[in-house]
């Protein structure tokens, strides 16, 4: 079963395995619930050309990949928009052709960890623009 959260692709995905795993053994665990949750804003993300979400004590960081390119994601214009929720980090020397932007809350989220980042993934989103990165 692993491997089928693992291989969604979309929401559809998901909501087929949760319903087989339904079928199969009645209720489904918090846990399972919580991993489902977590593939379904891996690929929110992932159509944001976003690399990796790390949770961190500071917030939660955003990675997208760094060609050389313009990133899919006009920070300026979210960190003019948002300046108390994001902080611009500078590159990783451990991981070089990685841009990160750090999203950072100016207090503790009221809401659980998936909650918040689903959020956070909906105000980027207003940012991306895939069309122009390729």
């Amino acid at each position: 079963l692993y491997k089928k959260i693992i291989a969604c692709r979309n929401t559809d995905d998901i909501a087929r395995i949760q319903s087989e795993l339904t079928d199969r053994f009645g209720a489904v665990p918090q846990e399972t619930l919580n991993l489902l949750e977590l593939v379904r804003l891996k690929i929110a993300a992932r159509k944001q050309r976003i690399t990796s979400l790390i949770e961190t004590d500071r917030g939660i960081i955003f990675s997208w990949p760094h060609t050389g390119k313009e990133l899919p994601i006009d920070v300026f214009k979210f960190a003019q928009d948002h300046p108390a929720l994001i902080e611009v980090l500078p590159p990783n020397p451990a991981e070089p052709g990685k841009a990160v932007l750090q999203i950072r809350y100016k207090e503790p989220p009221t809401t659980d960890i998936f909650t918040a980042v689903d959020e956070l993934l909906h105000i980027s989103s207003k940012y991306v623009k895939l069309s122009e990165w390729k």
